[in-house]
């Protein structure tokens, strides 16, 4: 079963964000995707849709709020989805895998920052409560314990009515990797807040069912949100990719050359052994190109990324550190 994504991207507006979420879909193979608070107004959707979600179903819960709350996409091939009930906080939706698996309900939450607003919400959800296989995901804008928030303090009542509610519902956390603070402030050194606000949670029913799932809390990169990344059943890693032609290689100052020298190579045997082996030559060729990069832009730029995620991922690991609070 392909994956299911949940993402406060803060705005999608941008060109530059909107390509971005297109790759996280493509790269970790996503069927069904919730974003939150993408900022989008209801007349730009169109051009969202096309850009990131060409051929995909798509709705919104727009007609239930005008801030750009949440949008909800999926993949045809991959489930069958029908919206069964939706709010300015939650879409809820039956979900059909397409390759024969259980069927089972899906809750994508955005829950709003004012507290008393988010009564509604934890009103809304004990009256979609179902024995049925339930999954809840998304920002809830809130923590359910005290170590849940580093940088602020956490008081009870901020926990109470969460609690209670996920508790009803008999949800748990799912199991999960990556990071565990799921949203930060970006504010730098001592004023950095973290907390754990994105979650997927699941019902006896559903977890009976999928044992094997588990969630990817992924660093959030140039976002203020993690994303969550749930794995039906994680695939062992082993065995060789499959070769794939990326069409940014032509970029490359020296990818003609490249490919020309790798077909032009010596081998002797029949016309079809040498066409074979010449086509080894140009992939192997190309996955080195892959590996080198392709101009010195765009290795920056990469390695600027890359030191920007471990930076990240060491801050995550210990969160109180002043030192790496003041790096990153």
């Amino acid at each position: 079963m392909d994956r299911v994504l949940a993402w406060n991207v803060r705005g999608l507006n941008s060109t530059q964000k909107q390509d971005e979420v297109k790759h996280f879909i493509q790269k970790y193979v996503v069927g069904l995707v919730g974003i939150l608070e993408h900022k989008v107004k209801l007349s730009n959707l169109g051009r969202l849709y096309q850009r990131v979600f060409a051929n995909w179903c798509f709705s919104s819960n727009s007609s239930f709020h005008d801030g750009g709350r949440i949008v909800i996409a999926w993949k045809s091939g991959c489930f069958h989805v029908n919206i069964v009930a939706a709010s300015s906080q939650f879409v809820h939706c039956h979900v059909t895998p397409v390759s024969g698996m259980h069927s089972f309900y899906c809750t994508f939450v955005y829950a709003f920052n004012n507290p008393n607003l988010r009564q509604d919400l934890w009103r809304d959800l004990g009256l979609l409560n179902t024995q049925d296989p339930w999954i809840l995901c998304g920002d809830f804008n809130s923590v359910m314990a005290v170590d849940e928030r580093i940088g602020a303090p956490v008081r009870q009542s901020d926990i109470v009515d969460i609690s209670n509610c996920i508790h009803n519902c008999g949800m748990e956390d799912i199991k999960s990797v990556g990071n565990f603070l799921t949203w930060n402030n970006k504010q730098q050194g001592t004023n950095r807040v973290f907390s754990k606000i994105d979650r997927f949670m699941a019902n006896q029913a559903w977890q009976g069912i999928f044992p094997a799932a588990e969630v990817c809390f992924m660093p959030e990169g140039h976002f203020d949100h993690s994303s969550g990344l749930l794995t039906v059943y994680p695939r062992s890693d082993g065995g060789r990719k499959p070769f794939k032609y990326f069409t940014m290689w032509k970029s490359s100052p020296v990818f003609s050359e490249t490919v020309k020298k790798a077909w032009s190579s010596h081998i002797d045997g029949s016309k079809m052994f040498r066409v074979v082996c010449k086509l080894k030559k140009v992939k192997q060729a190309l996955r080195e190109l892959n590996k080198v990069g392709f101009t010195d832009v765009q290795a920056a730029d990469l390695k600027a990324y890359q030191e920007m995620v471990n930076a990240q991922s060491a801050l995550h690991s210990n969160p109180t550190d002043a030192t790496q609070l003041l790096l990153s």
